[in-house]
């Protein structure tokens, strides 16, 4: 009988180094593309490539002047320029540090972590109220899809982080009052040397589903030109659901400012209103000084308290403090007090204020601060009282008397 077991021993060696290759073959060759197209050279081809694909998938157009990075995980871009459908610049930035998931840009989810900008300019404008900024409209579907239908966002970034960035928004005139929509006013505020930290960002809307938007602030600063306000610290959140605004502020600092605040809007054009309480620690004149018109308010100027605002639907605006302890002119004015009307027009409604120390620095209410300050030398008496509240609700009846009076 012959033996065998030498040539089964061989045809299993071989079998296995086939084997072997073809696992070689199966695992390696994947894994030495995955490690190519990773390579810097690599990335910047098939993002240059890519991306009049993802300017396909955009309501706009997105151009980069210099990538780099991985393109598996996260790309570094340099000169990012997004645009609106008009053509319009939304969105500039020096250097953007983006990481985002595969799976979720093959099922066309716009899904970010981290987000970082170097240097960038947003521009979140529109032309009248009832307009979605021109930033939200660039991620639009332009085509109906499996996931999606035509029109709709759906936006997911987390940990977004902005450098020494610049921000430029229109704003209502006045968001309390119900206007036709033609007549609606907007402003455009601008916000410089802004640094921004948000755990989360998400703006979600289609055609058959009302818009919903999360936005959660670990930290903020920036500075308001026109007017001024220097901004050193802001954490809090936001949330919308269709015209329902949520927002709560657990700090706001300033410079020599500090306080909190929770708001509940209705953005509707024909039905806006608001509800807003602020818990103030300390309010110092310097802080707000350019909010103020037609009145000088004192340097040594404080505030402390709560207060509470509530919009009613004839246009008129509830201002209330239960517990108002205000610093001025030397002395001081505390008490509780309800004012009800709409921009300069204002009345006192169960109101008590106790003046104690505090200066004579007018009389009465005047379009010019040079007048009361003349009205108050000829007219100040022991009965006078605090009667007038200006429009960002300064005081504007205080007697030269360290005697306590009240309204």
């Amino acid at each position: 009988m012959n033996d065998t077991r030498p040539k089964d021993a061989g045809g299993r060696r071989r079998a296995a180094k086939v084997a072997a290759w073809i696992g070689i073959v199966l695992f390696g060759l994947p894994v030495l593309l995955l490690v190519l197209i990773s390579t810097p050279p690599v990335t910047r081809l098939v993002v240059r490539k890519l991306l009049p694909k993802v300017n396909e998938q955009l309501n706009g157009r997105l151009t980069v002047e210099g990538i780099g990075g991985s393109l598996l995980t996260r790309l570094d871009l340099r000169g990012v320029t997004l645009r609106d459908p008009e053509g319009e610049v939304v969105l500039q930035a020096e250097r953007v540090n983006v990481g985002y998931g595969l799976w979720d840009l093959l099922h066309s989810k716009i899904s970010l972590e981290p987000l970082q900008l170097e240097r960038p300019i947003v521009r979140l404008l529109k032309d009248h109220p009832g307009e979605q900024y021109s930033i939200v409209r660039v991620f639009q579907k332009k085509t109906d899809t499996k996931q999606q239908p035509a029109g709709s966002v759906n936006l997911t970034i987390k940990t977004v982080d902005l450098h020494n960035g610049s921000i430029i928004a229109t704003v209502w005139r006045q968001p309390a009052q119900p206007q036709p929509e033609q007549a609606q006013q907007l402003d455009t505020v601008q916000l410089e040397n802004v640094n921004l930290s948000l755990p989360l960002l998400h703006y979600s809307a289609s055609p058959s589903m009302a818009r919903g938007a999360i936005l959660e602030i670990a930290s903020a600063q920036g500075f308001l030109t026109k007017p001024e306000l220097e901004l050193d610290e802001l954490r809090g959140e936001a949330q919308l659901h269709g015209d329902s605004l949520v927002i709560a502020l657990r700090t706001i600092r300033l410079p020599s400012s500090r306080l909190s605040a929770d708001a509940w809007l209705v953005t509707a054009p024909n039905r806006r209103s608001f509800d807003a309480t602020a818990e103030v620690q300390e309010l110092r004149a310097g802080d707000v000084r350019s909010f103020v018109s037609g009145a000088e308010i004192p340097a040594d100027w404080g505030m402390r308290g709560t207060v509470h605002a509530v919009s009613h639907s004839s246009g008129q605006t509830v201002v209330s403090s239960p517990d108002l302890d205000i610093t001025a002119a030397g002395g001081t004015v505390r008490g509780h007090i309800t004012v009800v009307g709409a921009d300069n027009e204002w009345n006192a409604q169960n109101s008590r204020l106790e003046v104690a120390g505090v200066a004579s620095f007018a009389i009465r209410e005047y379009d010019d601060p040079a007048f009361a300050y003349e009205a108050a030398r000829g007219e100040v008496r022991e009965t006078d009282r605090i009667v007038v509240f200006g429009s960002f609700l300064t005081v504007a009846g205080a007697l030269a008397s360290p005697l306590a009076r009240s309204s």
